[in-house]
């Protein structure tokens, strides 16, 4: 898979028409790529530490299907789930 993020001045420049009137982009929540996820080893640890680094955290952590995760807020809008553990063959 494949990401691609433009920084909001070249998105100006690529999609000028869209971006009439806007000065950010528009949160992804409820599109067709609603989020991704990244996997750490300790929820807890990772949410007090971007905590003091200033991200701010959407969700509280909460168990779903067996497996812990939290949302936080990512540059532009984005959402970003951390969950707890590693996929399991």
């Amino acid at each position: 898979m494949t990401f691609f993020w433009y920084p909001t001045a070249h998105a100006k420049a690529l999609y000028g028409g869209q971006w009439k009137g806007r000065t950010q982009y528009a949160s992804n929540r409820g599109r067709v790529i609603d989020h991704f996820a990244v996997s750490v080893d300790n929820l807890d640890e990772t949410l007090t530490r971007l905590r003091s680094e200033g991200v701010t955290v959407l969700t509280a952590p909460k168990k779903v299907n067996g497996m812990r995760s939290a949302f936080v807020q990512a540059p532009d809008n984005m959402e970003v789930e951390i969950v707890e553990g590693h996929a399991q063959r």
